[in-house]
């Protein structure tokens, strides 16, 4: 992904990404292992790094 979280989180909102797409969430700067995810809506969550975040 090249693209940052909010840059992906805007195509959602255009209808530009897959309907499966809930939300894009960026990395917490908080959380040290932190990465940029996507949501989908079956619940599931992949992080930028292609491991699941939750399946």
């Amino acid at each position: 992904m090249s693209s940052t979280a909010n840059q992906m989180d805007q195509e959602r909102k255009r209808s530009q990404a897959p309907a499966t797409v809930k939300r894009v969430d960026g990395a917490s700067t908080n959380i040290g292992d932190s990465q940029d995810h996507v949501h989908f809506t079956d619940g599931s969550a992949l992080k930028r790094d292609g491991t699941w975040k939750h399946p």
